[in-house]
């Protein structure tokens, strides 16, 4: 799985930066040799905010270099447990 794959789909990225301990989920718009451009609902509300707007024409896409994600997941196929539950 790469970055690329998961364009036009809802990633969570821990973004230190941003927050060190929220993880963020934003949608993936594109990807870069050396980063990932992503919509995040958070980044246009603090925007919004800050220019005392309620709403602007069009969506921002930001730009995360890599070295700037500490992490990120995504939901794949398949069920997930908790081991200690189940005795494992």
């Amino acid at each position: 799985m790469n970055f690329a794959q998961l364009v036009g789909q809802t990633v969570a990225l821990l973004i230190p930066k941003v927050n060190p301990f929220v993880v963020q989920r934003v949608k993936l718009v594109g990807v870069d040799a050396g980063g990932i451009w992503i919509e995040s609902q958070a980044a246009m509300n603090v925007i919004l905010r800050t220019l005392n707007l309620p709403s602007a024409p069009r969506t921002l896409a930001f730009f995360l270099p890599y070295h700037e994600i500490t992490f990120g997941f995504v939901g794949t196929e398949g069920v997930s447990l908790d081991e200690k539950a189940f005795g494992v």
